[in-house]
């Protein structure tokens, strides 16, 4: 699933009119225009120079449209390949933060049609803004989707599973406890999988 706004550029940049583009998308043209008004505010620039004649992309526009194009074929593409990824860039946390991090470190390393973006600290919505208004992909847990609303997850065939454990108080209160001595139940009678 590709965000609205993205293919709302990617159809006005297509047509050359945001009227054009609103009939293809069975939208008004205010709308259109709202969407590429925002996407504009949003990302700093103008990606588009305005006439009575329709809309011609600005230079920024020509570089946004190179990731949004690459963007959209990734959209479209069900479960992704490592080759699905080349001429992309690739956020992970630094080296060293986990091992299964690592690993897809060292194979993303062995395609340098693949940039990698380290970063620093830990996920948190700056990091997934920067993502979404940089076009960079970024590894997440399956778990995550959904986190951010101008980014889509997609699955890839790697063969890395990222563990994951809860969180609480040392001295945790009733609910918390009973829910832990569920979870405990649980995990005895049967052991949980994670979804292929």
């Amino acid at each position: 699933m590709l965000h609205p706004a993205i293919r709302t550029f990617l159809t006005v940049a297509r047509c050359g009119s945001f009227s054009a583009a609103a009939e293809q998308l069975y939208l008004s043209k205010v709308s259109v225009m709202n969407q590429m008004n925002a996407l504009e505010a949003e990302l700093g620039v103008p990606l588009f120079t305005r006439t009575r004649r329709g809309a011609a992309l600005t230079e920024a526009g020509r570089s946004f449209r190179k990731n949004a194009e690459a963007l959209a074929a990734l959209a479209a593409k069900g479960l992704l390949r490592w080759e699905d990824l080349e001429g992309q860039t690739l956020l992970l946390l630094r080296a060293g933060a986990s091992p299964e991090i690592d690993a897809i470190r060292r194979a993303a390393a062995r395609r340098p049609g693949i940039a990698i973006l380290d970063f620093d600290g830990y996920y948190d919505v700056s990091v997934f803004n920067r993502c979404a208004q940089s076009g960079w992909l970024m590894e997440i847990p399956a778990l995550w989707t959904g986190i951010h609303p101008d980014l889509v997850t997609r699955r890839v065939r790697w063969p890395y599973r990222l563990p994951f454990g809860l969180m609480h108080q040392a001295d945790p209160p009733a609910p918390v406890r009973d829910f832990l001595d569920g979870m405990r139940r649980r995990a005895a009678a049967r052991p949980f999988r994670l979804p292929r």
